[in-house]
């Protein structure tokens, strides 16, 4: 087989596993078209929080398009900051989030929410949090690396603390 016919298999197996990935079902349809059609459906939801209803138990989610999407939320639901359990009320406003949603017709829930970026949120102004570590002269935001590094100091002697 020549690297010409080689190199046009490879691209058509690669052009059909783009296409079989384009034909799943996916949230990114901005919740397939907000993850209509009718009978019960799941997926993720990214975005940034606007509010959250502690009354009606509700958490608006804006997306990057811009379209918010309102989930349902009750006192099961997890919310998942650095390995840590909250209640939703303690979502604030700006954090960043992905939020796995199951869909029953027009209504939206929301069992497990990650929050990705924290905002410490005060009368005037907001904070972006971000958490980063210096290791061994090295910075690292990824707390896997940072455990690494901290092991690889302590094996040649570097530690310093």
């Amino acid at each position: 087989m020549t690297i010409v016919h080689s190199i046009q298999r490879g691209a058509a197996a690669a052009l059909m596993i783009v296409s079989l990935g384009a034909c799943g079902n996916s949230l990114g349809n901005v919740l397939g078209s907000v993850l209509g059609g009718g009978g019960a459906q799941s997926g993720q939801l990214a975005g940034t929080i606007r509010g959250v209803d502690s009354r009606s138990q509700q958490i608006a989610i804006q997306q990057s398009n811009g379209q918010t999407i309102t989930v349902g939320y009750d006192s099961q639901t997890q919310v998942v900051y650095q390995n840590q359990n909250y209640s939703p009320t303690a979502l604030e406003n700006g954090d960043q989030v992905t939020a796995r949603v199951q869909a029953n017709g027009n209504s939206y829930y929301t069992d497990y929410v990650q929050v990705d970026q924290s905002v410490l949120a005060g009368r005037s102004m907001s904070l972006q949090v971000f958490r980063w570590y210096w290791i061994g002269g090295r910075v690292t935001s990824s707390a896997y690396v940072a455990k690494a590094l901290q092991a690889w100091s302590r094996l040649t002697g570097r530690d310093s603390s």
